[in-house]
Parts: structure tokens; sequence; C-alpha cells
């Protein structure tokens, strides 16, 4: 990745900036922040990363012979030395941010599920009032918010960043050097329960995003016991009015769903929102959150809104010969797969899921599997074909809720996804919708492609 510059930073100020070791004489402006030897240009800074397939420390002479600025953590090569070039890397990021004089807020989201989604939806409803600027996909760990920081226009005046985690501590360090105006938490669900050992610790982990706000602004869902009892913290709801913000008279209709928005001083807007998925109302009232603490007007809510409904890629089934497939494989915990599964009633006709394996949930492991298998066979799934090793366990939790096993299909071989793509083929059913979930390291989106080619040949 190479990243220009719209105004230079010194190479002094990069160094105090870091904290790293000085090792140069002479002074330099940098113009580009560089971390990919291929793409270096005479003067860049170099940010030598390390990673678990290859190491920016291996490519330091092609680096010097480039005539590049380099902060490594090799004495001998190095312009600036560093224990941590990830964190630089970051604190470059953030020395730029802070000379963007028009910037007024920092807005970080995480959680468990929805984080994406209330990402982009809230940077398409700030974006009809602000210059707003937005983590692209989802790149959300400490290198991808620095990508987004340096990407960020001269000119911004919101930021809204996706910020993740696997472990307990990275929000924290992301945090600490973004300084979040305000933060928001979708939900605590079990994502990456395996590494960090509980629901209790995961709250305890998205709340770090509180470690670097001097004055935290934090807005969490009203019915989060684990996150109820935070002073100060400002509350949405789709159900109750003791919430900071809640939604009422929710009426469904055949292109959306039509609200009632009120906020803590009891002033009400009535918005429709052209979806009737409950994770996308989910995200829209976090961005109506937003408004609210920004105090944005009724012309402005219904702007944002309006945007919303005209830009917002929903993700659609793709027509292949009589049937549809959902391909929402991109990731994968219990509380999305409930999600997508709930989110399939739109949808006219039947409909069959193909779920894979849910990875980093430890102990969990089984019983949440189970659960997604019941809560498929509950919902009424006419198939269910399982990719993974964990197979077995969706398969136990449908069987145990009735569900006949001659219409569970199984592939542990997530080597071989030809085989659910056969599966697939031989046992639809004309007008049917299928999903595809499963945690992203399956690579289950080659069931989907493999789906289409079978159907064009």
């Amino acid at each position: 990745m190479r990243i220009e510059l719209p105004f230079p930073l010194s190479l002094d100020e990069i160094q105090l900036k870091v904290k790293g070791r000085k090792n140069y004489t002479t002074q330099h402006n940098i113009y580009a922040v560089c971390t990919d030897t291929r793409l270096l240009k005479k003067g860049d800074l170099f940010i030598a990363l390390t990673g678990k397939n290859d190491s920016g420390e291996n490519h330091l002479a092609e680096a010097k012979k480039r005539e590049a600025v380099i902060i490594s953590q090799n004495s001998t090569e190095s312009h600036i030395v560093v224990a941590d070039t990830e964190l630089a890397l970051l604190k470059v990021a953030v020395l730029y941010i802070e000379k963007i004089t028009s910037l007024k807020e920092r807005i970080c989201i995480s959680g468990s599920v929805g984080k994406t989604t209330a990402k982009n939806i809230l940077g398409l409803f700030l974006k009809s009032s602000y210059k707003t600027h937005i983590t692209e996909k989802n790149e959300n760990n400490i290198i991808g918010v620095s990508y987004t920081l340096l990407k960020t226009p001269k000119d911004t005046e919101i930021l809204v960043l996706e910020i993740g985690m696997n472990h307990l501590f990275e929000i924290e360090k992301i945090s600490k050097e973004v300084k979040p105006t305000i933060s928001v938490i979708t939900n605590i669900g079990t994502a990456h329960i395996g590494n960090i050992g509980s629901r209790n610790l995961i709250a305890k982990a998205k709340l770090e995003l509180l470690c670097g706000m001097e004055k935290p602004l934090l807005i969490v869902p009203h019915e989060e016991p684990l996150l109820s009892g935070i002073k100060g913290a400002y509350t949405v709801s789709d159900e109750s009015p003791d919430a900071s913000l809640y939604l009422s008279n929710i009426v469904t209709e055949d292109d959306g769903v039509r609200f009632d928005v009120t906020n803590s001083e009891k002033n009400t807007v009535r918005v429709f929102l052209k979806t009737h998925e409950k994770s996308i109302m989910k995200a829209a009232s976090m961005a109506l959150a937003v408004a609210d603490i920004l105090k944005l007007g009724a012309k402005d809510i219904y702007r944002g809104i309006e945007s919303i409904n005209s830009n917002f890629l929903f993700k659609a089934p793709i027509r292949v010969n009589d049937f549809y497939i959902l391909d929402d494989s991109y990731n994968s915990s219990a509380e999305s797969v409930i999600c997508a599964i709930e989110n399939l009633k739109q949808y006219k006709g039947c409909f069959s899921a193909v779920l894979g394996d849910m990875l980093e949930l430890g102990g969990m492991t089984e019983q949440l599997h189970r659960k997604i298998g019941e809560f498929a066979a509950k919902s009424g799934a006419r198939k269910i074909y399982t990719f993974g090793v964990y197979g077995i366990f969706i398969k136990q939790g449908a069987v145990g809720c009735g569900m006949n096993p001659a219409d569970i299909f199984s592939n542990d071989d997530i080597t071989d996804p030809e085989i659910t793509a056969r599966q697939i083929i031989q046992n639809h059913t004309e007008g049917e919708t299928i999903l595809i979930k499963a945690s992203h390291r399956l690579k289950a989106h080659r069931i989907a492609d493999l789906i289409t080619q079978f159907a064009g040949g």
C-alpha cells in the first residue's frame, strides 16, 4: 500500500510522534507513506511491517536502494527505530489527521455483529450533511484503521471508523491513539469467544473504545445487560421508551418499514426505511442516535434517511436458473447466522441454508453449532447443507428440533466445495433462496461460484 498525503509531515515530528530512536541527521518532508517496497518512490516513508508470511524487515535493502526514509526495528538500516512498526504506522496516520483543521468528530464503531453495516449506513447518513470519510470494506484491524486515516481527504469533517478485534487490548491500542469523540457498540455476541473466553470479556474488550476518549460518549443497545450499567451511556431501543432514543409505531409495508423515532426530550420524527431486515433497522437506529447527539434537525434526518434508501447496497440474492443464491459468507457467528436466517423471511418462496463452520469459539463450539442447527430447523429451512467439520453438531441440533435427517446434506471437506455445490444443484427446488453462511477462512464463496459455473455450463 502506498498513500500520498495532501500536505507533508516532517521527519522530526514523525520521530517525536512514534517515540522512536533517531538515526538520521538530515531533515526530510514526507509526502507519501508506503508499506510495500514494490510501490516505493524516492523520499517516501517506508514502514517495515512484520507479517506471518513476509516481513518488511526482509526488504530494507530494496527500500534503501529506492532512497526511502525507513521506520523499522532494524537499528542499522532505519532512520527511525521502533519496537512496534504496526503501532508506528497508526501513530503516523494519527499525526496526519491531527493536522486536518476541518475535522470535527472521530466516530468509532465496534461490535460482534453488524459493525460493517452500521459503519456503512452511518457514513451514508452523515454524508448528506457533512464531509464524511469511512473505513473501506471491513478493514478494521490496526493496519486497516491506519490506512483509512491516511486516506482521509483534507476537508473531512467527520471520520467513521470500524474497529475490530480478535483479542483483548487490541481496541485499547487503537482507541488511545485515535481518541474517539463518539463510540458505538452494536452488540455483544460470541465472535472470537474462543480467543477471549466469555461474553463478559468480549464486552470488556469492546469497552476498550473508552480508553482514548476524553469525554466518554458511548452509544449502546438498551437491551444488552452487559452494557446496561455504563454511567452516561446513550442507549438505543426498538421497544423501550426508557432508552435515550427508541423506535415505536413500527409498521411493515410492502417495500419497507415505517416507524417513529423519539429521543429523551420526547422529540419525534417519523421515517421510512426501504428494507425489512432487522439488522438494517438496528444499524439505522444507531445512525439516528448519532444524529441526535450531533443535534441534526428533522430536515437533515430526512435527507440522511433518503441517502440510505437511495444508495445503500442491500445484499440481494442472485438468480441461478430457477432458484436464488444469497452469498453472505464473508464472516459468521451464531448471532450473524440467526440474523441472516431471519432476514430470509423478506423473500418470497422457501429457503435452505449452507451452514459452514464458525471458528474461534473455543469450548462453546459444539453448543453454538447446535444452536444454529436448531434455529434453522425451527425457522422452516427446507434443506440444510453443512460445510466443515462441525456440521455434525449443526445436524444434531436440527434433527433434535424435528428436521428429517434426509433433508440435511453434509460435507466435512472444506477443500472440496464442489461436493456442496453438487448437493445444491441436485436437491434445490424452484423459486427457493439458498443462504451461504460460514467463517471467512472457509472460503465458502467458492460454493456460489461453482453453482453459477455449473448452471452456466
